[in-house]
C-alpha cells in the first residue's frame, strides 16, 4: 500500500509542477504585455509631441513671413520663383539629352542639327 501512496504523491507533485509552470508563463506573458503597452504609449506621446512641434514650427514660419512682408520687404515675383524652380529641377535632372532636329537647308538639302 505504501507504493501506491507514493505513486499518487508523485503524480500530485508532477501536476503541481505543471500548474506552477503554467502560472509563471502567464505572469511572464502579462509582464511582457504591460511592457509593450507602456512602450506603445511612450511612442504615441513622442509622435504627438513631434506633430505639435511641426505645427508650431510651421506657424512660426508663417508668422515670420507675414512679419517680413509687413516690415516693408518686397516680395519676389512669381515668375522669378518659377524660373528658379525650373532651373533647379533641370539641374537636378542630370545632363541634358541632345535634341536632334532635321532642318531644311538653302538648296533643298536636309541638314542634321544638334541643339
Amino acid at each position: 500500500m505504501s507504493t501506491t501512496c507514493g505513486a499518487y504523491h508523485l503524480e500530485a507533485l508532477r501536476r503541481q509542477q505543471v500548474l506552477d509552470r503554467k502560472q509563471l508563463a502567464l505572469q511572464r506573458l502579462a509582464q511582457k504585455e504591460a511592457e509593450e503597452q507602456a512602450h506603445s504609449a511612450e511612442q504615441a506621446a513622442r509622435l504627438e509631441r513631434q506633430r505639435r512641434e511641426r505645427i508650431e514650427a510651421k506657424h512660426r514660419a508663417q508668422q515670420e513671413h507675414l512679419a517680413a512682408l509687413s516690415g516693408g520687404e518686397k516680395r519676389k515675383s512669381h515668375k522669378t520663383d518659377r524660373r528658379a524652380k525650373s532651373k533647379q529641377a533641370k539641374s537636378d535632372a542630370g545632363p541634358k539629352a541632345h535634341k536632334v532636329v532635321y532642318k531644311q537647308g538653302p538648296i533643298t538639302r536636309t541638314h542634321l542639327v544638334e541643339y
